[in-house]
């Protein structure tokens, strides 16, 4: 008995959410630099509309570690990334249409959760490095090869601000680390 409502107050935990929506919204990626989130490269006519995608993602700040499961929805209009915890449960679902973002997630998340800042990292690993380079201009953005295959670094001044690790060439199905210094963050980015 005691565990059937253990599993209903979970259930109905899990089903509060927060919502917020950002116009144009900017995060920061160090001190002296923000990342505004770009347009959508489709709607650009700059890349084609990726397929649907399921992610697996690994976080790694200050010693510890955590994973969730992204699911990527791609149409002409928007995009929506819906990220769940390992077991399925979901944990927010973000939309964006290339101006505006809104995040709905749920309260077991932190109160700071910023769906804006994981929209920015995706935008910095799978965006063509000119909308990149448009979104935070006072950077430097490079694309080459090397040994993990090939590689993406954001830096300003000399400081890296993103070094980014393709194991194949870029493009969704690739395997992916991410590293933010500032931040202290690695991401491991892997499809399904």
């Amino acid at each position: 008995m005691r565990s059937i409502v253990c599993l209903l107050l979970l259930g109905i935990i899990s089903g509060c959410q927060s919502s917020h929506r950002w116009q144009q919204t900017c995060v920061p990626l160090a001190a002296t630099a923000n990342y505004c989130l770009a347009p959508l490269p489709w709607q650009q006519h700059v890349t084609p509309l990726p397929a649907d995608i399921a992610q697996q993602v690994r976080f790694e700040h200050n010693g510890k570690a955590q994973e969730l499961l992204l699911q990527l929805q791609f149409a002409p209009e928007n995009e929506i990334m819906v990220g769940l915890a390992p077991l399925g449960q979901s944990l927010f679902t973000l939309s964006f249409d290339g101006n505006t973002l809104n995040s709905e997630h749920s309260v077991l998340l932190a109160s700071n959760f910023r769906g804006d800042y994981l929209m920015a990292v995706q935008q910095l690993v799978y965006w063509p490095a000119a909308m990149v380079q448009q979104a935070i201009p006072e950077a430097n953005i490079r694309d080459f090869r090397c040994q993990q295959g090939y590689c993406r670094e954001l830096t300003l001044n000399g400081k890296m601000l993103a070094s980014i690790h393709y194991e194949q060439t870029p493009g969704w199905q690739s395997p992916v680390a991410v590293e933010l210094p500032d931040a202290n963050l690695r991401l491991t980015i892997k499809p399904m």
